[in-house]
Parts: structure tokens; C-alpha cells; sequence
């Protein structure tokens, strides 16, 4: 039986994608993935809202950028190595008040974002901030704002 989160990571360890850890909406149907997109689609006025529905943000574009995150949605992402969870989440900027959606897949951000959803603990106040790791790849991470 596998570790909850809270247990794993208050031993530090390293966590692997584990389908126990997320929510069950996260292995619906992957062609329900859509459905964002028809929600957009909906709210749009004009031909370039359309258009600028179809772009999204994701963390990596947020980079530096102040937000407060208010809460999350679970998808199923088709990486290199699988399938894996894409937390969908409703932001606010905190400098503009600009209400905000991206997505990430970054392991250390969704499990971040898991254990808030776990304890309850949003919305919370974040930047988001990028590192380089020993093997030359970036690393996205979550620091307080």
C-alpha cells in the first residue's frame, strides 16, 4: 500500500508520480481534455479572444511573476515518459489583479500544488522561479510571494 503524500514528504524522499496521490477526476476519459477548451471557447467576443484561447499559459511562461493561486484541476498530460498529472490552476496576479489560468506538469510544482489541495490550504501567495539543475536541465519551483 503506498505512502499519502504528507508521509513521503515529511521523510524528504524523492516522489514518483503515483496515481494514489492524486485525485480520480485526474484518470477520467483523456478526450474530456477538451473540455476546458470549450469553456474559453464560450466566453470569447471576438475572433482574436478565440484565438487567444487556444494559447494558454503554463508556469514556465509565469516565470518571476507574483501570483496567487486559487485553486486547481486535474488533467492527464501525455509525456515522454507516460501519462502524467497537469494541474490546471485559477490564478490571480497579485501586482494586477488579472485573473489567470495556466497549467504545469513540473514534478515538483504539481506535487507542491497536491499537497496544498491535501491540507486545505488555498489560496496561497507564490512566485514562480526557475533554476538550472546539475545536468543542465530548469528546474520550475514555487517561493513564497
Amino acid at each position: 500500500m503506498p505512502e499519502t503524500l504528507p508521509a513521503v514528504i515529511a521523510k524528504g524522499e524523492l516522489v514518483a508520480y503515483d496515481p494514489a496521490l492524486y485525485p480520480s477526476e485526474l484518470f477520467a476519459d483523456p478526450d474530456d481534455a477538451g473540455d476546458p477548451f470549450t469553456t474559453r471557447f464560450a466566453k470569447a467576443q471576438t475572433i482574436d479572444e478565440l484565438f487567444d484561447a487556444l494559447k494558454g499559459n503554463t508556469s514556465q511562461g509565469l516565470v518571476g511573476r507574483r501570483l496567487q493561486i486559487l485553486n486547481v484541476h486535474w488533467r492527464l498530460f501525455q509525456s515522454d515518459i507516460g501519462w502524467i498529472p497537469n494541474a490546471i490552476c485559477d490564478a490571480a496576479d497579485i501586482e494586477t489583479g488579472e485573473l489567470l489560468e495556466f497549467a504545469t506538469t513540473g514534478g515538483q510544482l504539481t506535487s507542491f500544488i497536491r499537497h496544498v489541495q491535501l491540507i486545505g490550504a488555498f489560496p496561497f501567495n507564490v512566485r514562480i522561479t526557475e533554476s538550472k539543475t546539475r545536468s543542465g536541465q530548469t528546474a520550475l519551483n514555487f517561493e513564497r510571494a
